[in-house]
Formats: structure tokens, C-alpha cells, sequence
């Protein structure tokens, strides 16, 4: 079959459908992308897949004008895209760049599908759940918000976790030493300034309390300064703007201190790792209640943005690098929030929308 995957260009979209493109492709369909993709357009093109771009932008009070228009002109460039693509089935990722194109498709009598990564669906998934056939969720939690009778639990496609990941090879790779506890400090795919500025702060109290192994994934504005100030301060580190290569940093990290968009918390739990978990306040709740499944075990811990000071961050950091859970302990605690099967889960349901 031919199929079209769309979705925006935010990693927590990006990441899900190439994992199930990729899936899907195995299977020997031909796979098209379209959305509103920006710089993550690449992205898709390194993969080896087709992308169409359309004019969608995200909305806000202060451009809703700009936001009704370009809507609107997403849609007619949706409709375009699917007369000339033909596409058997349409499945939207989220985000505001698959709104259009799902709508049309659904409109247009395609099979049409969603997924939706978070524990609680966005308002375009919302709209989208009375035109659709089917929707696949990620989490249990969000069945409740869909009708019983399209609403699926397939789990979030994350990137293959390789088994043999050795850690102290990748240890190596980052320059850190042996021995010494690492905590992995990242603020979403864009990297966070409020979360980098506190965590410095933190390291500037802990470094002469605890031996630590710094891994930062801090984004473009801040991966000069953090740098210089781990340099400054002599501890053993390594820093990012931006890696593909996070099951490596999961797989020497023993604490984490990050954002809670579904797939880190999916990929958290598939690492069985303890973490700080700071939701990003401007995302409608989202990865609050997405943060909630990892805390409800006691694991992890969640701090609201609003309460994030360095202090609070310090005395949390202390508190659970004090904690002795092991792996299995941990894993335990998480189970059934990573399904390793979820790319193959998502691509049956998907497979059976034209049966």
C-alpha cells in the first residue's frame, strides 16, 4: 500500500512516525510524509523518505489571525498533496502540521488514522478523534479520552534500544570515567534555558559534596556557555546541542534529569532509569500527566516549573542519588509503560484500517 504519515516537525513527532515508517517500509509499503516540518524536513530525507512541506503554523493569542489562515491554506495544500500522492491510508502523528492533512484525507473518504504519544490528547487529536476510523494511544491512561470503539492501545514507537549497548565503551565515548555516578540532564529536542541555567546551579553546590559524570543535552543557545562553565569547574562532562545517539547516553546515565514528552518518558522507562522529571509548563498539561505515570511508582519525581529552583533541585538530586533501587527493582515499578512492540503494534492496526 501506499501510505501517508503526517505530523509536525517537534522530535516527540518526528521520532514515532519514522520508527513506524521504517516499520512499515519493512513490510514493503511505500511510505510519504506530510506536514509542517521546518528544519526537521532533513530529518525524513536521511531516512530515505518523500516529505511534502505545507504553510500550517502552531497557534497562539497573539497570531490566531496568522494561525486561521495558514490553516486554512494548509488544508488546500492538503488536498493537493493526496490527489497527487493517491495515498491508501493517512495517519496523523500529532501536532498542528497533521491536522490538515488527516482532516482532508478523512473528508476525502481515505482511511484515516492518529496516534497520539501523550497521556493526554492535544485539542487537534480531540477534533480529529469524530472524523477518523481508528486511533492508536500510547499510554493506558489515554484511553479514557476516546471512543471505546477506535481507541487502541498500541503503545509510543520509540527508537530500537539495542540490547547490547556496552556502557562502558559508550563511557569511554563520552570521555567520562569509570566509577563514578552520571546524571543526564536534557530539556526536550530544542534543549531548555530555564532547565540548563538551574542545573548549573545545582553543579556549582554538588561538585565539591559528590564525584560526578556530567552528560548535557542543552541545545544550540546554551552549548557554549555550558561548556566553559563545566571546564571552569573541572568536572568530567560532555555536552550536546543536540545527539542521536541518546540510547547511549541512557545506557551510562544512573539519574535524569529532563522534560516529560511522551517518548522520554517511554524511553525512561524502556532504561528502567530513576529521574527529575520538570514538564514543560506551555504544552496545555500534557507532559505533567505524561510525568505522572513515571512518578506514580515513586521512582521518579516530578517538579513543577513554576517550584524549580536550584535549591529544591539540589536537595532532590541529593535525595535520590541516596535512593539504592536496582534495575529490576525499577523496571518493575514501570512496567507496561514501554512496549518494545509498539512500531509492529501500530503498523497491524494500521495494515488493518483497509480490511
Amino acid at each position: 500500500m501506499k501510505i501517508l504519515l503526517a505530523t509536525g516537525g517537534s522530535g516527540g513527532h518526528i521520532f514515532p512516525a519514522l520508527v513506524t515508517a521504517q516499520e512499515l517500509r519493512s513490510r514493503g509499503h511505500e511510505i510519504v510524509f506530510a506536514g509542517a516540518f521546518r528544519q526537521s524536513g532533513s530529518t525524513i530525507k536521511a531516512a530515505g523518505f518523500r516529505y511534502f512541506e505545507i504553510s500550517a503554523k502552531g497557534f497562539s493569542p497573539a497570531n490566531s489571525i496568522a494561525f486561521f489562515f495558514a490553516t486554512i491554506k494548509s488544508f488546500f495544500e492538503s488536498v493537493s498533496i493526496l490527489k497527487q500522492i493517491r495515498p491508501d491510508i493517512v495517519v496523523g502523528f500529532g501536532g498542528y502540521g497533521a491536522f490538515p492533512v488527516v482532516m482532508a484525507g478523512a473528508l476525502q473518504g481515505i482511511p484515516t488514522m492518529i496516534q497520539e504519544q501523550n497521556v493526554v490528547p492535544g485539542k487537534a487529536n480531540k477534533v480529529l478523534s469524530v472524523f477518523v476510523k481508528r486511533i492508536a494511544v500510547g499510554f493506558e491512561q489515554a484511553l479514557k479520552y476516546f471512543p471505546s470503539e477506535k481507541a487502541v492501545l498500541t503503545g509510543c514507537p520509540c527508537r530500537p534500544i539495542a540490547d547490547h549497548l556496552d556502557r562502558l565503551a559508550n563511557l569511554k565515548s563520552f570521555g567520562l570515567p569509570e566509577g563514578v555516578p552520571v546524571i543526564l540532564v536534557l530539556g526536550g529536542s530544542q534543549g531548555s534555558q530555564r532547565i540548563n541555567a538551574e542545573f548549573i546551579r545545582v553543579i556549582k553546590e554538588l561538585k565539591d559534596k559528590l564525584t560526578l559524570g556530567i552528560i548535557h543535552i542543552c541545545g544550540d543557545k546554551d552549548a557554549k556557555d555550558c561548556k566553559i562553565t563545566y571546564e571552569g569547574m573541572s568536572i568530567a562532562h560532555c555536552v550536546f546541542s543536540f545527539t542521536d545517539e541518546i540510547d547511549k547516553a541512557y545506557s551510562v546515565a544512573d539519574l535524569v534529569i529532563s522534560r516529560a514528552g511522551a517518548m522520554t518518558v517511554t524511553e525512561l522507562a524502556a532504561f528502567a532509569l530513576p529521574a527529575i522529571l520538570i514538564p514543560y509548563p506551555y504544552a496545555g498539561g500534557h507532559q505533567r500527566e505524561n510525568a505522572l505515570v513515571l512518578t506514580q511508582g515513586h521512582v521518579s519525581h516530578l517538579v513543577d516549573e513554576k517550584d524549580l529552583t536550584s535549591a529544591l533541585l539540589t536537595s532532590t538530586v541529593l535525595e535520590m542519588m541516596n535512593r539504592k533501587m536496582t534495575k529490576d527493582e525499577i523496571a518493575k515499578l514501570y512496567s507496561g509503560i514501554y512496549r518494545p512492540d509498539a512500531a509492529k503494534r501500530l503498523s497491524d492496526e494500521i495494515e488493518n484500517l483497509k480490511k
